[in-house]
This record gives structure tokens, sequence and C-alpha cells, in this order.
């Protein structure tokens, strides 16, 4: 532990592997049993040519190899990239490091849902049409895009209910309100056109068209 980082992490490359796992760390990694991961070397997990393998390298041996709740993009025994979330604890002897033991738990699905949601965000705040998300049965806004602002004048907190009625006024029809709530309670699309008023009271007329979105539930 006296030696340069740098030296250690290089350390680590030359002389380090995996000396014991158990079935479901040998599974995240592409394994029948954790019997074929044993020997498989720091390298094989955390190549060079990543770009986050030798700056979180670092960061454990600047932890003294003791950290917690630390993510790691590695690879798999065929090539596929993981990201995983870990937890270590070094086990050190004069000064020097003898194992390193831990945790690891595959959270590779749940990295690409967040990046697919924020590319999705992103793509929603690019539509110069308004964008709003609702919830199927409470009716209530859980997203709107910058120009929806922009072209009635509210924000997600200016919403008085949560809900879309807001848009709603003395001058909107009624059978147009009810064919919207309808569609939207048999999960259907609609379109047609509404008058809705802006935040400081404008009437406009709004094409309005309702697509059902289903999670994996339905």
């Amino acid at each position: 532990l006296d030696l340069p980082i740098a030296e250690q992490v290089e350390l680590i490359y030359r002389q380090g592997y995996i000396g014991e796992a158990n079935q479901a760390l040998a599974s995240q990694y592409g394994f029948d049993t954790p019997g074929e991961v044993i020997g498989f070397r720091v390298e094989d997990l955390l190549p060079r040519d990543l770009p986050t393998s030798i700056p979180l390298l670092t960061l454990i041996a600047e932890s003294n190899y003791t950290r917690e709740n630390w993510e790691s993009t590695e690879q798999d025994r065929n090539g596929n990239r993981k990201v995983f979330l870990n937890n270590c604890v070094g086990e050190i002897e004069e000064g020097k490091l003898l194992h390193l033991w831990g945790t690891a738990n595959d959270i590779t699905a749940q990295k690409q849902l967040e990046e697919v949601s924020r590319l999705h965000s992103a793509v929603f705040e690019q539509i110069t049409d308004g964008c709003v998300i609702v919830e199927a049965h409470s009716e209530k806004v859980i997203y709107m895009n910058k120009a929806f602002t922009r072209i009635t004048g509210y924000r997600a907190v200016d919403v008085p209910d949560g809900t879309l009625s807001f848009l709603q006024g003395a001058g909107t029809d009624a059978d147009t309100v009810s064919e919207m709530r309808e569609a939207i309670e048999h999960e259907q699309a609609f379109i047609g056109e509404i008058l809705n008023y802006k935040r400081d009271g404008t009437p406009f007329w709004n094409l309005m068209r309702i697509t059902p979105i289903r999670n994996s539930c339905g």
C-alpha cells in the first residue's frame, strides 16, 4: 500500500484474479458453474481499453480497498458489457493487500432502462408540439415538455389538481370532453379539436391527440 496508486493498479492487473465465487456471480458473468470463474483475471473483466476500468481501480485503491455501492462497467466471458453495483473490503496484512472480498449485483437491465428513459425525455424536449404523459386511471399529469409550457403557459408545478382539466373553460365543448374521457377509460386513441384556455385565459383551438402507452403489465 506504500506504492504509488498507479503502480498498485498495475499490480492488480498483473496479479489479480478471482479466487472464490458463488453460483450467482458465475451466472452474472456468463459461466455455468463457480469453478469456471476461478482464475479469471481482473483484466479479463475490466479490460484496459474500457475507459472506466483504470479510473475505477484507482478509486478503489485510493479508498484503501474498502468501498460501498460503487458501479462498475465490465464485460462477461462473451465480451458483453455489464454494469454492476458493488461492495468490497480489502484484507490487508503488514501493509499488503492479500484479498479483496466483495459482492456484485448485475444492474445492466436497470441502467439500460434508465438510458432509454433519458433518451425518450430528450426526444420529448425537442418536439415542438406540446406533449404530456397522463396516468390512465387517475388522469394525473406525470410529465409535460417545454413546448407544452410555451404554448399554454402552464408548468408542472402550476397544475391545480394534477389533471388536464385546467385547460378547459366556459367555451369547451362538454361532448368532446366526454369523448376524450371515454377513450382514456377504454384505453383507445383519440383525435379531435377542442377549445382550450391558456394560463392567462386566452382561448386557443387545440388539435388533441391521445395515444395509449402500455407498460409491461398492460
